[in-house]
Order: C-alpha cells, then structure tokens, then sequence
C-alpha cells in the first residue's frame, strides 16, 4: 500500500529540491523557473503529492509562484505528464 507523504514534508521536499536546482546553475543564469518535469526527477513524490506540496507553497509562501509554460507548443510529453493542475489550468514552471 503506498502512503500519502503529508503536504507540509512535499512543499519541504520541494523546496530544498528547487534551491539545490538553483544553487547548481551556471554563474549568470538568472531565470528563477524551474520545470515541475526537473522538479518531479528530483524528488521522491507523485504527482498529486507535488501538487498538493505547491498549493501549499503558494498559500503559505510569500512570492511563490506556479505557472503555465507560455509556449505550449514546446511542452514535451514528458512536460505535460508532470503538469499540476491548480486553479483551472496546467502548470508546468514554478518559482520563489
């Protein structure tokens, strides 16, 4: 039987996944988007439980942000099977 990880352990989970993200960039990148698709390779959480840590993120978290790749048409399948879906629409980019 899978377990649920509880929301508050997911938006943690996510949260230092996103930082080692950022930390690991090139000097001069400065983008703050991460793709969920890199986010959900590097965390140990199914989709709902990702979504349910970014909802978290986004109510508790002042600046966090989930949004939907501009350019749909460049979205992978991989992309669109790792989009959230939060407020009537797939997210695919998140940023604090």
């Amino acid at each position: 039987m899978d377990t649920m990880v509880d929301t508050k352990t997911a938006a943690d989970m996510i949260t230092w996944a996103y930082e080692a993200y950022i930390a690991e960039r090139p000097a001069g990148t400065n983008s703050p988007w991460m793709s969920v698709t890199i986010l959900a390779r590097r965390v140990d959480l199914s989709i709902d439980e990702i979504t349910e840590g970014v909802r978290h993120l986004m109510r508790t978290v002042p600046g966090f942000v989930a949004a939907p790749e501009s350019n749909q048409k460049s979205l992978t399948q991989a992309d669109r099977a790792c989009a959230l879906w939060i407020g009537n629409q797939d997210k695919h980019l998140i940023a604090f």
